[in-house]
């Protein structure tokens, strides 16, 4: 019996709310991203306005990692993002990611990137 594919739960953050031209064109992409890989997707969490743009107050972000915690179980679970700066320009992105994986699951962008083989890693020094 096959394992069920990975569960997917996409994040962005956009700063400018009425412009949302490019912030359709990532979540495009994050959704596009995992039908080919046929993942399925969970939801999307978007922090807007100045939520997008503080490192300290991400509703939506603390909401994905709640909700991720809550339903992964056994199965894969993935913060996909278009690229890391999806997380943060400015801030610790290793914050985020830490933030993922104590929900259960680790971070991948749509360039193919990811941080579950440094997971994988560090689970097996423990």
């Amino acid at each position: 019996m096959s394992a069920p594919p990975p569960l997917v739960f996409i994040y962005d953050r956009h700063a400018i709310p009425h412009a949302r031209g490019t912030l359709d064109l990532r979540l495009e992409g994050c959704q596009n991203w995992a039908a080919e890989r046929n993942w399925e997707i969970a939801g999307r969490w978007v922090d807007l306005g100045d939520d997008a743009l503080t490192d300290t107050h991400r509703p939506r972000f603390g909401e994905l990692c709640t909700f991720m915690a809550e339903l992964t179980g056994e199965r894969t679970a993935i913060c996909l993002v278009h690229n890391w700066t999806r997380l943060t320009r400015t801030g610790d992105r290793a914050e985020y990611q830490h933030k993922v994986r104590q929900a259960g699951g680790y971070t991948a962008t749509t360039f193919g990137e990811d941080d579950q083989l440094l997971r994988t890693e560090r689970e097996a020094l423990a």
